[in-house]
């Protein structure tokens, strides 16, 4: 029983390690996005990006 309930602490503390790395890499991918939308807006004004193709919409 002790050794199920050790196999289980250490299998929530990896879980809560992992869900902490997702989040942070989340974090990171999103300010990335802000950064680039910032100089899309930058160099071609206020304008959609089609995320698909690639195209680019004036507003």
């Amino acid at each position: 029983m002790d050794k199920a309930r050790m196999s289980l602490g250490e299998l929530s503390i990896q879980y809560e390690f992992k869900k902490s790395d997702i989040l942070t890499q989340i974090a990171v991918q999103q300010q990335n996005v802000t950064e680039l939308e910032k100089e899309i807006k930058e160099e071609f004004g206020d304008v959609r990006v089609h995320i698909e193709t690639g195209e680019i919409v004036k507003q």
